[in-house]
């Protein structure tokens, strides 16, 4: 009598437990499909980068921000300077960062903010080796951004660009 009582309570918890899981494989799964179809997609800020050795000088600031920012998740692309206007003219970055001068000849309105970043020596993982910058030092760098759409997220990050402070050169 008290193994089939036992059997018994054994199976109402297993019952209890695959209907719990199994209700919370739904949810898990409901968030999932709601980040993927961008509702969540107004806190991810895309950045773009015309040199791709800048972005070690900035990537304390870009492991700090999300870490304070938890639903803010940044995304980073490289390409050429006009690459980079056209696609935030056409609203695909939210910000830019130019070394090159910027040429006058384009129709697109863009907010700019000139900080100096320090070009140091970085490791390249793919490489294996450490990357060393012909010319080290500061180089000034031009922060482009539209501000249409202007975000908390995206004006949290500028005023952490706007705070950045001087690298010391390795």
């Amino acid at each position: 009598m008290k193994a089939g009582i036992l059997i018994s309570a054994a199976a109402a918890i297993f019952l209890f437990g695959f209907f719990l899981m199994r209700k919370l494989d739904r949810f898990l799964d409901s968030n999932r499909r709601e980040s993927a179809s961008g509702l969540s997609a107004a806190a991810a800020i895309k950045i773009a980068f015309e040199d791709p050795a800048l972005i070690p000088a900035l990537s304390e600031l870009m492991i700090r921000f999300p870490g304070k920012n938890i639903d803010c998740e940044l995304t980073v692309f490289s390409g050429s300077a006009q690459e980079i206007i056209n696609k935030l003219g056409t609203g695909e970055l939210d910000f830019g960062f130019i070394t090159s001068e910027i040429g006058k000849n384009t129709d697109i309105r863009c907010r700019c903010l000139s900080i100096l970043i320090c070009r140091n020596r970085f490791f390249c993982e793919t490489l294996g080796k450490t990357v060393i910058p012909l010319k080290p030092g500061e180089q000034t760098c031009k922060i482009l951004w539209i501000e249409q759409d202007d975000s908390i997220s995206k004006r949290l990050f500028l005023r952490e660009l706007e705070d950045l402070e001087k690298c010391e050169p390795d």
